[in-house]
């Protein structure tokens, strides 16, 4: 299932729901919006979108899911307004092109992780959730304007080779952890952080009490 077109497309739910076993490739600009009640794509074997290089996409609504991989594939232009994208294995989304979140929730559920991103990453608002591994990963450029990042069992953001920035107030949440667990909160493996401030006032209480090693300091 293929979106092509001379002119840009509003693709609208209406209500209903596709079960697919093929993904939808997006190869026009294209706006999902859903009109009334609830609609969704459900992949039984394959990405629900899968948004190419060169394309603008924009998610306004709508449920999105993948019962065995990643459910949204970016190497395009994608802002998600709203709805709701869920994955059970892999991914939620991958992005390789340039991805901004202004709301919605993107949840990896069972085994999925949340986003992984190598390329541009903006987030407004809007959260991020995984259940059982990283919520939010990334080399490239992320910066995190607001919104809320949470992991169960693992990091709720992990960043490497990249340039991280936190504006304004950012909420990182881990649900479950001990004492000893709670500087694994956020990892910075290598990059540039910009609002180092800000990110010690966020972490100084995940890390009161603990020894931290000159080298891992931020």
């Amino acid at each position: 299932q293929t979106i092509s077109a001379s002119q840009n497309v509003i693709f609208d739910f209406n209500g209903h729901s596709l079960i697919m076993t093929q993904p939808i490739e997006v190869n026009t600009n294209t706006k999902f919006v859903n009109s009334r009640e609830v609609g969704a794509v459900n992949n039984l074997r394959d990405n629900a979108l899968r948004i190419k290089s060169g394309v603008t996409a924009i998610i306004d609504d709508g449920i999105y899911h993948s019962d065995t991989t990643t459910t949204v594939t970016n190497s395009g232009t994608l802002t998600i307004n709203g709805g709701e994208i869920q994955a059970d294995k892999e991914y939620t989304i991958t992005n390789t092109g340039t991805l901004t979140i202004n709301g919605g929730i993107i949840s990896g559920e069972r085994q999925a992780y949340g986003i992984s991103s190598s390329n541009t990453l903006t987030m407004n608002a809007g959260t991020v959730t995984s259940e059982n591994q990283t919520a939010m990963s990334g080399s490239g450029t992320l910066t995190i304007n607001g919104g809320t990042i949470q992991s169960t069992k693992q990091y709720a953001l992990s960043v490497s080779d990249s340039n991280l920035t936190i504006n304004n107030v950012i909420t990182l949440r881990r649900n479950e952890y001990t004492e000893h667990d709670k500087k694994l909160y956020v990892r910075v493996t290598s990059g540039v952080v910009e609002n180092k401030l800000l990110l010690d006032y966020v972490l100084a209480k995940l890390i009161k009490g603990q020894r931290v090693k000159p080298f891992v300091k931020n």
